[in-house]
C-alpha cells in the first residue's frame, strides 16, 4: 500500500509538474491553487463526472482556458478515464 502511494506521489510530482513547467508558463503554485477546489471535490466523491462542472469553472475562470476548449477537452478526458 505504501509503495503505491509513493509511486503515485512520484508520478504526480515528477511527471505532471514537470510537464506543466515544460509546456506552460503557469507557476506550479498558481496551478495548484487554481485546481484545489476541483481536486478536493474529486477526492471526496471519487467521480470525475461529478466534478466536471467545478473543473470546467476552475479551468475557465482561474486558469484562463476558453469555454470552447474546456467544454470539449474536459468531458472527453472524463469519458476516456472511465475504465
Amino acid at each position: 500500500c505504501a509503495a503505491v502511494i509513493i509511486g503515485l506521489l512520484i508520478h504526480a510530482l515528477l511527471v505532471y509538474i514537470g510537464l506543466l513547467k515544460i509546456f506552460t508558463k503557469i507557476s506550479v503554485t498558481h496551478f495548484l491553487k487554481s485546481i484545489s477546489q476541483a481536486q478536493l471535490l474529486a477526492f471526496s466523491t471519487s467521480s470525475s463526472g461529478a466534478t466536471l462542472p467545478v473543473t470546467m469553472k476552475c479551468a475557465e475562470e482561474k486558469l484562463g482556458a476558453s469555454k470552447e476548449v474546456s467544454s470539449f477537452v474536459l468531458p472527453l478526458g472524463a469519458t476516456i478515464n472511465m475504465d
